[in-house]
């Protein structure tokens, strides 16, 4: 990047001229702020080769590639020389935690709290990493700055799983490739096949077995998607290892799985009008959507059970395999009354 240099200089900042969620904070923090913005600041200049929407966080926590924190900055510049965004990291969060962290370049924390109280947070976020920031200021003994550690807002938390999310489908399918490459050519179009099935029932159970009502419904759904995956990946390293053996025998764990579902039933028929779908009470989780879910999950027990016979010579290991599935539907089933 051409380094040039360019001079923000506030010699006055009113309250109105603050953040929006910077006004609700206690009077000593907008005082803190308002020091903090006062003070002239050199800044290289935004690189015209590096758009807004360039996304610092990709650098940043080494989102399809390694860390890169100069990258980062880079991009944090010229988002913080654009437009405001929602998103807690665009321009200043990041920048905040890459001067109090001295990521690429030498921590500065009076730059660090200045790009806190320029932010996207609630007055709460705020508050507190100020807290921390100047107190370190003090001390010098901050370990490592991080917003998603301090993150209590929706929207925060909202970002927070996201990006969570992007890391954890990054190594997942690093996990998968080195999985699928030591396959036999037997088991490569059964793996093809499940991983289909799998995706497909991910789908299913995220519109239709989670309660959407409330205002964190993306990220619900989102953190839902990841914890399935997880458990996709780690059921298939399990069912790959020769010998595998599930506790719990395929007809027992069937049974249960059959008496699951005899209290949603219930629970759907508390619906108040006859004419409308039986769901949960309070909830947006239909009896309808619970089936077809069902209907896409059985499909994927198929699936497995052909993937296994052909991944794996342990005796039995389709029976093995179609155990443990049914016995994480069971309690996914389950948690649908008991989380409701």
């Amino acid at each position: 990047m051409k380094i040039l240099t360019f001079v923000l200089a506030i010699l006055s900042v009113s309250a109105t001229a603050l953040h929006a969620q910077l006004g609700e904070t206690d009077p000593q923090y907008r005082a803190l702020c308002r020091e903090a913005l006062a003070k002239p600041v050199t800044l290289p200049a935004p690189d015209p080769a590096i758009k807004p929407d360039c996304d610092s966080t990709i650098s940043y926590f080494g989102i399809d590639h390694p860390v890169d924190y100069t990258a980062a900055r880079s991009c944090a510049l010229a988002e913080y020389a654009s437009a405001a965004s929602a998103n807690p990291f665009y321009g200043a969060g990041i920048l905040s935690m890459i001067y109090a962290n001295g990521q690429s370049v030498p921590a500065d924390l009076d730059l660090a709290i200045r790009f806190t109280c320029e932010s996207q947070a609630s007055a709460a976020e705020i508050e507190t990493r100020l807290d921390i920031l100047t107190q370190d200021r003090e001390t010098r003994t901050l370990a490592k700055f991080d917003l998603c550690e301090t993150a209590t807002s929706i929207n925060s938390q909202g970002w927070c799983t996201t990006i969570d999310a992007r890391l954890s489908d990054i190594d997942r399918k690093q996990k998968l490739s080195s999985l699928q490459a030591a396959l036999s050519p037997a088991a490569t179009a059964p793996f093809d096949e499940l991983q289909k099935a799998e995706d497909d029932f991910v789908q299913q159970r995220a519109a239709n077995e989670l309660n959407l009502s409330g205002t964190v419904s993306s990220a619900i759904t989102l953190e839902e998607q990841n914890d399935l995956r997880d458990q996709f990946l780690a059921d298939l390293l399990a069912i790959s290892t020769p010998g595998f053996h599930q506790d719990i025998a395929f007809p027992a764990a069937d049974k249960k799985l059959d008496a699951a579902y005899k209290p949603l039933f219930k629970a759907a028929e508390k619906s108040r009008l006859p004419r409308e779908p039986k769901t949960i009470p309070n909830t947006t989780i239909s009896y309808k959507g619970i089936l077809e879910t069902q209907h896409t999950w059985l499909h994927l027990r198929d699936a497995w059970m052909t993937f296994a016979k052909a991944a794996n010579s342990t005796p039995d290991i389709d029976k093995q395999a179609a155990a443990l599935v049914t016995v994480e539907r069971t309690q996914q089933l389950n948690e649908l009354i008991a989380t409701n």
